[in-house]
């Protein structure tokens, strides 16, 4: 039982030596990428600008019909 034991932690020790010398490894620097540039956009073409039509808005306000509708009866497929 003793032996066993033993060879348990030497498995852990040993496990935990190979994660020190993984972490003071150099790291290996990350690629730096060049940016991307930007997509350019696509000018509108010129139209000719149309005349503004001047039309005076009615001071009237607007005549909404709030009557209860009745149901439309449903469609029989043929």
């Amino acid at each position: 039982m003793r032996l066993e034991a033993l060879a348990l932690m030497a498995g852990v020790i040993a496990d935990e030596a190979k994660d020190i010398e993984k972490r003071r490894e150099p790291k290996p620097k990350a690629i730096q990428r060049k940016p991307i540039a930007a997509v350019p956009q696509p000018k509108p073409a010129q139209k000719s600008v149309p005349t503004p039509q001047t039309t005076t808005p009615s001071t009237e306000p607007e005549v909404r019909d709030y009557s209860p509708k009745q149901p439309l009866k449903p469609v029989k497929p043929e």
